[in-house]
């Protein structure tokens, strides 16, 4: 027992730090409609200690989903980029500044859906609307060499 006890402390100790990320990536964006063409309007939850930090969280999120999972139901249903992992590894710069308010020239409107309140597990959330410009997202990622213009 005792030669299993650093390891079991080392797991823990793993296991906790992986959870305490300082940006949470949920699920919980989901296709509304496409209001115009070339734009997309999701709902996107997002979390945070404070009503600003929450309404950025749901905002990447909406852009996250958009960009490396796509949008069932939408003329985006697939992913811009197919491979998150490798994406973020390849262009962190870009990302790294994308997804700390990078996107907001693509945003076209962010509006609370519901209160900032605690939700499930007492962590404070917020749900937006979010309009997304997807053909000007999708120039911006050609320019910046992360993906290929569409038919080259």
């Amino acid at each position: 027992m005792k030669t299993h006890l650093p390891v079991l402390f080392s797991l823990t100790l793993l296991l906790a730090t992986a959870c305490n990320s300082a940006r949470t990536i949920s699920g919980e964006v989901n296709f509304i409609s496409a209001p115009e063409p070339g734009t997309v309007l999701v709902s996107a939850g997002g979390y945070g200690p404070t009503k600003p930090q929450a309404i950025s969280n749901a905002e990447a999120n909406a852009f996250s989903t958009l960009i490396f999972k796509g949008l069932p139901g939408s003329q985006q249903q697939l992913p811009m980029l197919t491979d998150e992992a490798a994406s973020r590894k390849q262009h962190s710069a870009y990302f790294d500044q994308f997804f700390k308010g990078g996107y907001k020239p693509f945003m076209m409107l962010s509006e609370a859906q519901s209160t900032y309140a605690a939700g499930r597990k007492g962590r404070k959330n917020i749900t937006q609307r979010v309009k997304i410009n997807v053909d000007a997202l999708r120039r911006d990622l050609e320019i910046n060499g992360i993906t290929r213009k569409f038919g080259l």
